[in-house]
């Protein structure tokens, strides 16, 4: 609600999901509406804290049937 606020179309859906993790919510999302591309933010993390913390977004990369957009945060 508090990101809904700050957004300034206020008509944006929140669609809550639940799945195993979050790549699979993201993945099984993305297949339910038909999306055409999914879009995600990256921190870029690599070396050691990439082995304690494994990428969502390079998960969903890796498997995601779609064109994938990412933005370096």
């Amino acid at each position: 609600n508090a990101f809904q606020k700050r957004v300034k179309d206020s008509s944006t859906p929140i669609e809550i999901r639940n799945a195993l993790n979050a790549e699979r919510g993201i993945l099984g999302y993305a297949e339910e509406i038909e999306a055409d591309m999914v879009a995600l933010t990256t921190h870029g993390r690599s070396g050691f804290m990439e082995n304690l913390s494994p990428s969502v977004t390079e998960n969903v990369v890796n498997h995601c049937s779609r064109p994938v957009l990412t933005f370096h945060v």
